[in-house]
């Protein structure tokens, strides 16, 4: 296999995919566990994994391309995360502290996840030709 398609590879699969959507899983998990977390069962929601590999597949990319402005961009990503999980959040009327709580920490494991895309895409701009 071709050098740069071996570092791209790398990258967004080794990096930004694998290390990155199990580190912030457990992370959210754990972080949950401790806390004392969870979310209702009856609620549907978009599945977490799904939108974190998305995002980190994205951003990886962007930065590996060494897109102009992508920090902004991945911030407000996060911001728009946590727009959208606080409006549902609000929802919930069994416990406001818990529901508000929940939000914070999905945005703790979106900056986990947003920080592997930046490795990731990162060690590709470095080891790239």
């Amino acid at each position: 296999m071709d050098a740069v398609i071996k570092v791209w590879v790398f990258g967004i699969v080794g990096v930004a995919m694998v290390t990155g959507g199990a580190v912030t899983g457990l992370f959210l998990k754990g972080i949950r566990k401790a806390l004392k977390l969870s979310r209702p069962a009856s609620e549907k929601r978009v599945p977490a994994w799904l939108i974190g590999c998305v995002e980190r597949l994205v951003f990886t990319v962007l930065i590996a391309l060494d897109v102009q402005g992508i920090a902004p961009g991945m911030m407000g990503w996060l911001g728009l995360k946590l727009a959208a999980n606080w409006n549902g959040s609000q929802k919930n009327t069994d416990d406001q502290i818990d529901s508000v709580s929940l939000t914070l920490t999905a945005a703790l494991a979106g900056l986990i996840s947003m920080m592997f895309a930046a490795i990731g895409g990162s060690l590709i701009q470095r080891m790239g030709p």
